[in-house]
C-alpha cells in the first residue's frame, strides 16, 4: 500500500504548509463511481421515525433498528418513547 492508497498529505517542511499528495484523489469529493454518500443524521432520524410508525418494523429490537438505520440503540429507545408520548397526547 503506497501513499496514494492512504490519501496521505505530504508536509513540505521548508515552507511549513501541507501539500496534497498529487497521486491521491481529493478527500472531500465523493467518488462518482463509488457508493452514495452517507445519510446525514437528520435523514437517518427521519427514516427511523418512519420505520417506528410501521407495526412490523417497530416490532424489531432497538439494537436491530439501530444497526439498520445507523443510529445507536439509545436513539431508537428515545424516539420510541417520544412517539409513544405523542400518541398518548392525541
Amino acid at each position: 500500500m503506497g501513499q496514494a492508497d492512504l490519501g496521505i498529505v505530504i508536509l513540505d517542511l521548508g515552507k511549513g504548509s501541507p501539500q496534497p499528495d498529487p497521486n491521491s484523489a481529493p478527500i472531500c469529493q465523493p467518488d462518482p463511481e463509488g457508493p452514495a454518500p452517507a445519510a446525514t443524521a437528520c435523514q437517518r432520524r427521519e427514516r427511523l421515525i418512519e420505520a417506528l410508525r410501521q407495526p412490523q418494523r417497530a416490532a424489531l429490537s432497538d439494537r436491530a433498528l439501530g444497526r439498520q438505520f445507523g443510529v445507536s440503540p439509545q436513539t431508537v429507545t428515545t424516539w420510541r418513547r417520544k412517539l409513544a408520548e405523542e400518541a398518548l397526547q392525541r
